[in-house]
This record gives structure tokens, C-alpha cells and sequence, in this order.
């Protein structure tokens, strides 16, 4: 807007009063005298060689180009949520995993308790058997823990408190889209960080052109 007014006439005004007394030796003081004055005036660039019209093209690529990148910052944005998603589905099923395998885990150990009790398993075995059963509470501990770090992370992506949002635990089952082999080149001019150092070009090239008119 402020480069697409210079195709217009800027007008400005003025207005001062001026109050003064002169002083006088013996005689009374003479009487104060105002003194007003008022100005107006207007000027219109008449764009012959270009310049305001060059300088319009270059702010108009330059605010594209500010647009792009507000778009490239909000599909970053939304890049990193969909990681986080498939990350936390994919943390879903690893607990899932854990948690089985420690059930199978405290299952063993009761066997070996028992198969202790009555002499048939050494003391070693049940070490063992508490040992593997321990290890892998706490890998299930650290997968929670990586979950909640996941889902905190969504919540503060998608502008939510974490403290009111919560994904329920469920099974992988999103499935990827084929991408094709061979894509067109064309689509790279739909990335919003080339489009915007495409119109950044344009408007260094337009202040080449500014430049120029000036001259």
C-alpha cells in the first residue's frame, strides 16, 4: 500500500503563531503583536521512467515472498505433529509388545519359583528369571514415559494445554500412500521455501530496475 501511493499526489500543511513583545528604554511596553501564518503544498511524481512502478512490482514480490514463508513455517509445523502422531502409534505398539512380554516374563518366574520350591530349578534360575522381568518394567517404564513426551508435544503443536489432552492407546493401522516412481519436476514450485526465494528474485530484480530509473 505505502509503495502503490506513490502513483498518487502527497499534499501536506503547516500552520504557526508567532508572539512577541519589543522591548523600549522609559516608555511603557509597547503592545504584544501575533504574527500567523499558514502553508500548503502538493506534489505528484509523475512516473515516467518507471521508478514508483518498479518499486510497486519489488514490494508486491517481497510480501508474496513473506506469505510463502509463513506458509513454510506452518507446514513445518504440521510436518512435525504428523512425526510426533506416528511416533507416539508406533510407541503404542512397542508398550504393547512390552507389556506381553512381561506378563510372559512374571509367568517364567512363577514357574521357576516353583520348579525351586521343590528343588527341581537352581537358585541361579530365579535370579535370572527376576533379572529379565526387572529389565524389562523398566523398558516399559521408559516407553511411558516417551509416550506422555509424545503426546505433550501434540497437545502443544495442535494449541492445547497438555494437562486437558490425552490420545487413547490403539493399534497401528494407518497404512502409507504409494508415492509413484517418476513426479514431475513442477512440484518443487509448489514448495512454499522456493516460491518465496523465487519471488525474492523478482524483487531484487525490480530494484534493479528502481535503480535504474533513478539514474
Amino acid at each position: 500500500q505505502s509503495a502503490r501511493s506513490g502513483f498518487f499526489p502527497s499534499f501536506s500543511a503547516s500552520t504557526a503563531a508567532t508572539r512577541s513583545r519589543a522591548a523600549s528604554r522609559g516608555g511603557p511596553d509597547p503592545d504584544a503583536a501575533t504574527a500567523y501564518r499558514a502553508a500548503i503544498s502538493a506534489a505528484w511524481e509523475v512516473d515516467v521512467w518507471g521508478r514508483v512502478r518498479r518499486q510497486l512490482e519489488s514490494s508486491s514480490a517481497s510480501a508474496e515472498a513473506s506469505r510463502a514463508d509463513l506458509e513454510a513455517v506452518r507446514l513445518s509445523l504440521q510436518s512435525e505433529l504428523a512425526i510426533n502422531y506416528f511416533q507416539l502409534r508406533v510407541t503404542d505398539q512397542q508398550k504393547q509388545l512390552l507389556d506381553d512380554t512381561v506378563a510372559a516374563y512374571r509367568r517364567s518366574l512363577d514357574l521357576t519359583t516353583n520348579r525351586y520350591n521343590v528343588g527341581v530349578a537352581a537358585k541361579g534360575d530365579v535370579v535370572q528369571a527376576q533379572a529379565q522381568l526387572r529389565s524389562t518394567e523398566a523398558q516399559a517404564l521408559d516407553l511411558g514415559v516417551t509416550r506422555a513426551q509424545l503426546e505433550h508435544a501434540i497437545a502443544t503443536l495442535i494449541g492445547k494445554a497438555p494437562s486437558t489432552f490425552s490420545l487413547a492407546q490403539k493399534p497401528f493401522t494407518l497404512k502409507m500412500p504409494r508415492m509413484p516412481l517418476g513426479m514431475p519436476s513442477t512440484l518443487l514450485e509448489r514448495r512454499p521455501d522456493i516460491a518465496a526465494a523465487e519471488r525474492r528474485v523478482t524483487a531484487a530484480n525490480a530494484q534493479v530496475g528502481v535503480a535504474m530509473a533513478a539514474y
